[in-house]
């Protein structure tokens, strides 16, 4: 028993880990620790997790944050990646005794997910992230899939998406500063499913079923029922086109079958949220 200014505390040389609570509760023979506080703390790899409830199973190398949190880089405090969920988290690690005991394995957030760095953030329902260990001995993401309600701001665009997968490389050296995420990885590519609508730097906004992205390359490619929508102008037919957007040169190429219309009425593109998908109907096909 613990109190907020004199709370329990635990470590755990073999998992390389260190917590801290009000109360803890330690089950012998399952070796697992549940840990409550106002908050209850959890740092592991240099990632700190503040929840209400955080539990802990040793010997199956799995645990979980029950309730809302938040999980930081502890070394990169002010700075760095902060991610936040509303119901809990479940994550494995490592429970073998060579070493990589300890590592994260896998990080899975439920509920108003939050991905927040310096330059960018994701917002979604749901956020499975899978970890490596890397070359500094910590464990970095090497893929993260967002699903339901996705949305992803940077500096260069705003993404909407049912589904984006979100890959990383290490590159300790060269990354520059905000681009890594809890450890030397740094975002690699990105593949968007679903719905995908991105708000274009000239105002517009583009549709499509897929888009892959290659994010040190700035460049993205979109197919599937391709649209982009302006204020006063909309270009469509393009179900089977491929648009390539390329941010460095600020230009973009629409390969297929397509038309451009230039509209009367406005069309609203700039919202902040996602939007349905414009459907014009022109003289000619109403009159048919």
């Amino acid at each position: 028993f613990g109190t907020l200014d004199s709370p329990v505390l635990l470590r755990d040389q073999l998992q390389g880990l260190e917590a801290s609570g009000e109360f803890l509760r330690h089950n012998v023979l399952m070796d697992r620790s549940d840990l409550y506080g106002h908050p209850a703390s959890l740092l592991m790899n240099d990632m700190l997790t503040t929840t209400e409830h955080l539990w802990i199973a040793r010997h199956d190398g799995k645990g979980a944050a029950v309730g809302p949190g938040i999980m930081t880089d502890k070394m990169k405090q002010p700075s760095g990646t902060t991610l936040q969920w509303s119901e809990g988290v479940d994550f494995t690690f490592d429970s073998s005794d060579g070493d990589n005991s300890g590592a994260l394995k896998k990080v899975i957030c439920h509920g108003g997910v939050l991905l927040k760095s310096e330059d960018s953030e994701i917002t979604c329902k749901l956020l499975d992230i899978a970890f490596v260990k890397d070359g500094e001995g910590s464990s970095s993401p090497f893929l993260a899939v967002a699903t339901g309600d996705v949305k992803a701001t940077s500096n260069a665009q705003v993404l909407f998406a049912d589904e984006a997968q979100l890959t990383f490389k290490q590159d300790a050296i060269t990354a520059p500063r905000g681009d890594a995420m809890f450890g030397s990885s740094k975002a690699d590519t990105l593949k968007a499913t679903g719905d995908v609508q991105v708000v274009l730097n000239d105002g517009g906004r583009a549709f499509c079923n897929l888009l892959d992205g290659h994010i040190s390359q700035d460049k993205a490619t979109l197919t599937g029922n391709v649209l982009i929508a302006y204020e006063r102008m909309l270009m469509n037919k393009g179900k089977s086109a491929t648009l390539t957007l390329d941010r460095v040169s600020g230009k973009g190429r629409w390969e297929g079958a397509g038309q451009a219309l230039f509209l009367e009425q406005v069309l609203d593109v700039i919202s902040d949220d996602r939007i349905e998908r414009p459907v014009i109907q022109t003289i000619d096909e109403q009159a048919t």
